[in-house]
């Protein structure tokens, strides 16, 4: 598969680097938040969707979530 034509290896790289950059300031978003990123990431949302979802979400600083393993689908 080339990542440079998947969309959604497109959208789940950008959230990787959006995530990482949150968690270098402390903010990490919780399970409400993080279910936005999925539904975005899936395709369930757009970004203009995901982001007034997002917006009004607190990001706790100092929290962690444990991301789900990532499976290979072939």
């Amino acid at each position: 598969m080339q990542i440079d034509n998947d969309p959604v290896e497109q959208r789940r790289e950008a959230m990787i680097d959006i995530l990482a950059s949150w968690d270098l300031d402390g903010a990490v978003p919780d399970e409400v938040g993080m279910s936005v990123v999925r539904d975005y990431v899936a395709g369930r949302l757009s970004l203009p969707e995901a982001i007034e979802r997002m917006k009004d979400l607190p990001l706790p600083r100092g929290s962690r979530i444990v991301a789900e393993p990532r499976t290979d689908p072939s």
